[in-house]
């Protein structure tokens, strides 16, 4: 478990650094959300194993306070913003999902920048889809000749 801290803090820190958005990828039922870390090579979720380490504690002692909780954010969905990440509404929804979620979308960002520059463009591409951007195209403007 003193590994799970800093696997964690990394990704708090992502999620920090991407404005409080991880990405559409990992979305619960998505086509993506099939893959789950260790088909991909990367490590199984501490989140999952957390979950399932205090749920029963957790609907054994907090059961209500859980789905007031749950229930009280998931009104956010309803507040009119543009630009909402869909991986923190999720999390506010189902933060275990989410949390899950993010913490596979930061081993896919890990494992792509592990692998060298040559992945620099995948990087990039899944940096973008964290931000809940597509990642289009760059067209250069030409050089000026003075003409």
């Amino acid at each position: 478990m003193p590994k799970a801290f800093p696997l964690l803090a990394c990704v708090l820190l992502l999620l920090a650094m991407f404005g409080c958005g991880a990405g559409k990828a990992p979305l619960a039922g998505s086509a993506q959300s099939q893959d789950f870390p260790t088909t991909l090579g990367l490590p199984p979720p501490a989140v999952a194993r957390l979950q399932q380490q205090v749920r029963t504690d957790i609907e054994r002692y907090v059961a209500v306070q859980q789905a007031s909780a749950i229930q009280a954010l998931s009104a956010s969905k309803a507040f009119p913003a543009a630009f909402k990440m869909p991986l923190v509404v999720q999390g506010l929804s189902d933060p275990w999902m989410g949390m899950i979620a993010l913490e596979i979308h930061g081993y896919r960002i890990a494992a792509l920048a592990k692998a060298g520059r040559e992945n620099l463009p995948a990087l990039i591409e899944a940096m973008e889809a964290g931000m809940a951007r597509t990642p289009d195209a760059i067209t250069f403007l030409p050089i000026p000749t003075g003409e």
